[in-house]
């Protein structure tokens, strides 16, 4: 009898256990950790925000939940795709919200009118959010980092990047990258 109710138990153990096992991947996972959103929201331009001649980098970033109280979200920003500067939330003033599961982080590199300017002409960006237990929780991209090629809002206005050179027109993103 006892051996009966063992093999039922393993049975029912085997047959239940893949419904409940979430997907791979998601089970360190919490939604409010979990980024979402897309990359289309965020720029690096001159003139799309007061003041003018001014190259902004803002990057916004949402999570699936709000995020949790004892998460930490980073920015990583880089100008040759290889040294990362850490912008971490909570704790940079760089951070405001836009919405219960929103962030929005931005960074001012300065005048743009003359040349050079202190401005890159391309930002490499990722993101990651980690809870209490220090390890990264998300990433987006998953691999490597999105390009943010610095444009000019109003073309009609001259503005430098830091080689120089003058800043090109914008134009609309190409891919979601941050999803």
């Amino acid at each position: 009898m006892k051996r009966m109710l063992a093999i039922t138990l393993a049975a029912l153990v085997l047959s239940v256990g893949p419904l409940s096992t979430p997907a791979h991947g998601d089970q360190d996972r919490p939604r409010c950790a979990d980024i979402t959103g897309s990359s289309q929201l965020s720029f690096y331009q001159v003139d799309a925000v007061p003041p003018p001649h001014e190259a902004i980098l803002s990057i916004r970033v949402t999570t699936l939940d709000p995020l949790c109280k004892n998460a930490e979200l980073t920015v990583f920003v880089s100008v040759d795709n290889t040294s990362f500067t850490a912008h971490t939330f909570p704790g940079d003033s760089g951070f405001a919200s836009c919405g219960a599961n929103c962030l929005t982080f931005t960074f001012d590199y300065g005048p743009t009118a003359t040349a050079p300017s202190n401005a890159p002409p391309v930002v490499y960006v990722y993101l990651e959010t980690a809870t209490g237990n220090g390890n990264t929780s998300d990433r987006a991209p998953n691999t490597g980092s999105l390009p943010f090629v610095l444009c000019d809002h109003n073309p009609g206005t001259p503005d430098f990047d830091k080689n120089g050179a003058l800043i090109g027109g914008c134009t609309p993103p190409e891919q979601e990258g941050f999803l």
